[in-house]
């Protein structure tokens, strides 16, 4: 049979080269290995430990820009990254700011468990310090949880697909590299397993739109 496929509702990742030249040599310098930071107006810690994943994050409850001006600079180069992604490609007219920014170092043979991101509209991740090898993955939408039962007909993710789709595949592996700055919807999950950097190092966000729409709505609803 011949037939025609188009790739509707797809699910988009963007990729932008970033300078970071000096954001690397600033965090190791004032950032890394502060176990005690604390936010002064709630006295949360800022500092986080997984040893069974082998990662260490810091500002995961806040965002890094908030603390130091010499990060000002990053955070206008990926909000204008951002901002070219989300009008430009993902079609919106307003426009997105960072709501929260962490870094994430992880240790040689790291594991960042598969997860989503809440409370934004889109993702980022920019690298400061990976090597070969390294990757973000990606789940595919709806893929059941194999320790779940389904009533689902799962695709065969092994069987390579005739026509050369890859829709059916249950990951996306995205190789990364210094300065790449990836952007993403956050309903994926994503992660990664066993990196082969000792020191990966990336600085994570999460934006949302300045409005929603316009202020008067003629329509009612």
């Amino acid at each position: 049979m011949k037939q025609q496929t188009v790739a509707v509702f797809a699910h988009p990742i963007s990729y932008i080269p970033m300078d970071i030249d000096g954001v690397l040599d600033f965090y190791q310098s004032n950032i890394r290995g502060q176990v005690d930071l604390k936010d002064s107006k709630n006295g949360r810690y800022l500092h986080g430990d997984d040893p069974m994943a082998g990662i260490t994050n810091y500002y995961n409850t806040e965002s890094v820009f908030n603390y130091y001006e010499e990060l000002k600079p990053l955070k206008e180069r990926l909000e204008e990254g951002a901002n070219h992604i989300w009008q430009k490609v993902w079609n919106y007219d307003t426009q997105v700011k960072i709501t929260q920014a962490w870094i994430n170092e992880a240790k040689k043979d790291g594991v960042q468990q598969f997860h989503h991101h809440a409370n934004c509209m889109m993702c980022g991740t920019v690298y400061l310090n990976v090597t070969e090898g390294d990757a973000l993955v990606f789940e595919r939408p709806g893929i059941s949880n194999p320790t779940t039962p389904s009533l689902e007909d799962e695709p065969n993710a092994e069987r390579p697909n005739e026509y050369g789709y890859d829709f059916h595949k249950d990951m996306a592996i995205i190789p990364v590299h210094n300065g790449d700055c990836l952007f993403w919807p956050p309903y994926l999950r994503h992660g990664y397993y066993n990196t082969p950097t000792e020191g990966r190092v990336s600085l994570s966000f999460n934006l949302m739109p300045t409005e929603f729409g316009s202020f008067y709505n003629p329509f009612g609803y």
